[in-house]
Formats: C-alpha cells, sequence, structure tokens
C-alpha cells in the first residue's frame, strides 16, 4: 500500500491487515500447505525501497506467531522477489498474491499501483467507519500479539529491561555502583525526537526544565530517537523500558505501541490554523491518523493541542498579516505542518 516507507503508515495500513489476514476465520485452511504461506514486504519508491529496523522489528512480531493460522515464515522486501539479484535466485510459487495494490489496464498490459490502503480486516471502525469505534479491537489484538511474539525471542527479558533502566540512571548519577534494585521505584519518561523535519527544537531545555521540576520525584527524563539505534532490538528495549512517551504527532511516536501494559502516550497535535492543509493532525474528538493504532489497547492515548507560539516563524508580525508570512514560497517548509519543527512549552 502507499506509503509503507513511513512506519507510522505502514504500522497502521499494511501490518494491521498482514495481522488481521493471517488470523480472520475465512482465510483459515485446512490444507497443510497454509503454514508455507510466504509474505513480502512491497516499498515502491526506489529511494526508499529498503525495510528499516522498525518495519523488521515489527514483522517478526509476526513470525511464528503461536495463535496464528497463517505464520510468516519470511517477511522481507519484495524487491528480493520482483528482482531477483541473479537465476539462480529465481524461485517457483504454486499461487502469487498482491495486496494493496490499484490496477491500471492498458489493452492487454496491466500495471499495478500501491493502493491508499490493503482491504481492510476488522479496522474499519478504527479509523471511522461505520459501526461502533469502541467495538474495534483490532490494534489491540496487534499489539498483544507483537509484545508476546517479540519478547518470547528473549531469554530474559525482564532483566533486561532492568539493566536498560539502571544504566540510563547510572548515566543521570541518580544511583551507584551499590544499587541493586529492580528500578521499579522510578517512573521512565521518554520524549520523542526526530533528527530531520517535524524535530523538536528546544528538547534539551525542556528536559532540563522537567529534571528540575522533578528533582527528587523518582521521574527520569530521557531523549527518545529511534534513529541513533542501531539494531530493531535495541528499539525494543528502549521503548520498553518506559512507562510513558511524549513526542509531537508523526512516525517517532509509533513504537509507543511498545510500551509496557498500562502505559501513558501525550501526542503532541501541531497548530494548524483553519486555513491550513491539515486538520485531521489536530482532532482531539476521535483519534488521529497516528494515534488509531493506539485505540482501545491498554494504552492510555491522550492528544495536546499547540498552539502559535510551537511555530517560530513570522515572529513579530501583526495578526491579520501572519497568514500571508506563512504562505510566502520561501517559508513553505518551515510552515507546513509535515515538514516545520517545533518548540514545545516547558508547562506542557
Amino acid at each position: 500500500s502507499q506509503f509503507d516507507d513511513m512506519i507510522g503508515e505502514f504500522y497502521g495500513r499494511a501490518l494491521a491487515n498482514l495481522f488481521s489476514i493471517q488470523n480472520v476465520e475465512r482465510y483459515n485452511s485446512s490444507s497443510n500447505n497454509a503454514a508455507e504461506a510466504q509474505y513480502y514486504v512491497h516499498i515502491p519508491y526506489e529511494n526508499k525501497a529498503t525495510l528499516l529496523d522498525a518495519h523488521k522489528l515489527f514483522l517478526s512480531g509476526l513470525r511464528g506467531q503461536h495463535n496464528a493460522s497463517h505464520p510468516i515464515r519470511w517477511a522481507k522486501e519484495a524487491v528480493d522477489f520482483l528482482h531477483p539479484d541473479s537465476d539462480s535466485n529465481c524461485e517457483c510459487f504454486k499461487r502469487v498474491v498482491f495486496c494493496g495494490y490499484s490496477v491500471y489496464q492498458q489493452r492487454e498490459n496491466y500495471t499495478l499501483w500501491p493502493g491508499k490502503y490493503i482491504d481492510s480486516f476488522g479496522v474499519e471502525s478504527c479509523r471511522g467507519g461505520s459501526g461502533n469505534p469502541y467495538a474495534c479491537d483490532a490494534y489491540d489484538r496487534l499489539r498483544s500479539a507483537l509484545l508476546y511474539n517479540i519478547g518470547s525471542q528473549y531469554h530474559d527479558i525482564d532483566g533486561m529491561i532492568v539493566n536498560r533502566r539502571r544504566e540510563v540512571l547510572s548515566s543521570q548519577n541518580l544511583i551507584d555502583g551499590n544499587y541493586t534494585g529492580d528500578t521499579s521505584e522510578w517512573t521512565f519518561v521518554g520524549l520523542a525526537q526526530r533528527s530531520s523535519r517535524r524535530r523538536w527544537i528546544n528538547m534539551p531545555s525542556v528536559m532540563n526544565a522537567c529534571r528540575e521540576e522533578f528533582a527528587g520525584g523518582g521521574v527520569v527524563i530521557v531523549e527518545v530517537n529511534v534513529e541513533h539505534t542501531s539494531t530493531p532490538s535495541e528499539q525494543f528495549l528502549l521503548h520498553r523500558s518506559l512507562d510513558a512517551m511524549v513526542g509531537v504527532h508523526g512516525a517517532q511516536l509509533t513504537q509507543g505501541v511498545l510500551l509496557p501494559p498500562y502505559s501513558h502516550i501525550l501526542e503532541l497535535l501541531p497548530w494548524v490554523p483553519s486555513y491550513a492543509r491539515g486538520d485531521w493532525v489536530t482532532w482531539t474528538s476521535s483519534p488521529t491518523p497516528l494515534g488509531v493504532i493506539f485505540h482501545n489497547t491498554d494504552l492510555n492515548h491522550f492528544g495536546y493541542k499547540l498552539g502559535r507560539c510551537s511555530v517560530p516563524l513570522c515572529e513579530g508580525e501583526p495578526v491579520d498579516k501572519e497568514r500571508e508570512c506563512f504562505e510566502k514560497e520561501e517559508n513553505s517548509r518551515q510552515w507546513n505542518w509535515d515538514t516545520r519543527n517545533f518548540l514545545v512549552e516547558p508547562r506542557v
């Protein structure tokens, strides 16, 4: 489907439906061949055709699933399947099924284009479709399966989490070498950061302000930036060691689904005035297109609208001149919600 290179879109569009396809009763088969199903992820953009560590991490949570009728045996880039390096890599398949594509026909030729969505299997109400949105449990089932299956890949996941938390506490001089506790007396809050667009500009000052505010109160503030991790496992441990996560609307919050049960996630919503594109990222009466992945799970998910002061652009302009200033061509990257960087007041 479209936008599979963006991890939030991949999770909400492709992974949720792939998980449902594995488990929906109508796809069950009495044939032993069901276990031989192979899945390939196609990212249809030549400059972004490689799976990220986050793709691999989430897909690893579907492989060998203990309750799936169609476990993932292989889950990798479709480029391996569509464009093998040599004849020796060619494989024969009894049946090939393409999901998430639109078909363009010109005479006898057919072209596959990435579709907007993979056909939904149980996630319609989560996205505001017909029915009772509170009946939607697709993302809850997906999260539960991921936590179980990824956690099962480690011999002592609980011990690894404690060790990671101890390392963070030690680096902030909150414990010394004599500490032998399990760190449960501490609350770990992660502030989600990105390295390029939609950066949280003043995160260092916010972290300092929070540490002063909660000094001696058992709260630990850490930066969470998956671009600074080197393996899928590191991403998993980074998020499993948190109790809460705060970040601006965007893909950097996606791995929040890996937080421990009953954790808290605060999604900071971009300021988008009525005349600008992107009102869907400001919703508080229903989940945003990203927030839907936390919908009806055990996670406590909240949205908080940022104000005009979060946009460091056209400052000092009279209110009646702001729109003209915002919409200047040279300001587009700093103005459009999906490319701009953000200021967040510490009081938030």
